[in-house]
């Protein structure tokens, strides 16, 4: 088994690629938004674009759920000699996927940039923020008789590189349950305060002084500052925790931490 991670920020074209992607590094199954995909067959999984939110969205493609995860795990098992082609919008997310199901984390990389033009990054930006349309890579038949509620529109794509013959895929165009129904997001207030919360239940951390982030992509990079209590090996106590902080944040919100600094401030004696 290979593993090969196919990046890019979200609605920028990578479903719409997947199964070319998929079909030139050899990989037969490919992962993207909950779904493991076979061909033109969706084995399993639950589909990111069926929840009701797009924090809800996020935890399913990243397999948080117990359930989520040990039935992906499941279907996974019986493709061990498979490569698998996973869905990202960043290396980081990627490889969380691929450490929540079990399988090698990728020895290869392909970026959105490297395989579609400035042009048809803009239009699938277009596509996906103005009308709400999300593509999975199966035909028709698979999503209707799979996830028949977010089911719009069948698309055919035919791909041409260089003087190689065309090579043609069937896709379906959907519009998830949260563009239909508005939009939830959490205030950065909040966020700030959910992440006080579960860094204060720490030791020797005695307050949040100060939390700075920055959002991007469904991605989070935090600094903290903070006052602590005396204590031995301080920096090392920290380290520690700072794990099991991203871990728990990510579970209560959906929203993935990539950078987590801790910086004392204050030593209380």
């Amino acid at each position: 088994m290979a593993t090969v991670g196919f990046v890019g920020p979200s609605g920028t074209g990578k479903s719409h690629r997947a199964a070319l992607i998929a079909y030139e590094n050899n990989c037969q199954l490919i992962i993207d938004d909950g779904l493991i995909i076979k061909g033109q067959q969706i084995l399993g999984g639950v589909s990111a674009k069926k929840q009701n939110s797009k924090i809800a969205a996020i935890r399913v493609a990243l397999f948080q759920d117990d359930f989520h995860r040990e039935m992906a795990r499941n279907i996974l098992a019986n493709y061990k000699s498979a490569n698998i082609l996973v869905l990202g919008t960043s290396k980081n997310m990627v490889e969380k996927i691929c450490e929540n199901l079990s399988i090698e984390k990728p020895q290869k990389y392909i970026y959105i940039e490297e395989v579609a033009s400035p042009e048809e990054i803009k239009l699938a930006r277009f596509q996906r923020s103005r009308l709400g349309k999300h593509v999975i890579p199966v035909p028709a038949f698979e999503v209707k008789k799979s996830l028949p509620s977010i089911f719009f529109e069948p698309i055919r794509v035919y791909f041409k590189r260089g003087k190689q013959n065309k090579t043609v895929f069937d896709k379906t165009i959907v519009k998830p349950f949260y563009n239909e129904r508005g939009k939830l997001s959490i205030a950065e207030e909040v966020l700030e305060k959910i992440l006080t919360f579960i860094i204060t239940k720490n030791k020797p951390i005695k307050r949040v002084l100060k939390v700075e982030l920055t959002y991007s992509y469904g991605q989070l990079a935090v600094k903290v500052d903070v006052a602590v209590e005396k204590s031995q090996n301080i920096p090392q106590q920290i380290k520690n925790f700072i794990p099991q902080v991203v871990k728990e944040f990510e579970r209560q919100t959906g929203i993935e931490i990539i950078k987590l600094d801790i910086i004392v401030k204050k030593i209380s004696i």
